[in-house]
């Protein structure tokens, strides 16, 4: 499945006005409903075969998406989750975005992304393992 993203607030098929049974007549049926943590007001969605978990509200509508290495999420063309750190940041760079790195990876909040590299301190040979999209305005 295309999951491009466009604009802050939808990827691909997905937004942040979805049901969660919206959302699983979008994706599929083949799909396992779980906690993400104790402290999770709401259980989470694992899309195995989309590579993708959904996280909803107390109202079972779309708050944001985290997306794994086979889930192919991509900006401009460019697959953002499996690939090497650098030419990623580069192509944020290049379009005028400037993301702000920490210790875990990187931020671009103009697009309410959050990206996962465990290994960031191993500079150009960084993997980014995930990417957490917030499709929501309330961030």
């Amino acid at each position: 499945m295309d999951f491009s993203f466009q604009v802050f607030g939808a990827v691909g098929p997905l937004s942040g006005t979805l049901s969660r049974m919206h959302v699983r007549s979008i994706l599929g049926r083949d799909f396992e409903e779980f906690k993400k943590t104790a402290g999770s007001l709401n259980t989470t969605d694992a899309f195995v075969r989309h590579d993708l978990h959904v996280f909803y509200d107390e109202q079972d509508i779309v708050k944001g998406l985290e997306f794994f290495d086979r889930s192919g999420v991509s900006w401009q063309g460019h697959k953002l989750v499996g690939e090497k750190l650098f030419p990623v940041l580069g192509l944020f760079r290049g379009n005028g975005i400037q993301p702000v790195i920490d210790d875990d990876g990187f931020d671009v909040s103009e697009f309410g992304m959050s990206f996962y590299v465990p290994d960031i301190e191993d500079g150009e040979d960084a993997l980014i393992k995930s990417l957490y999209m917030n499709l929501r305005t309330e961030r």
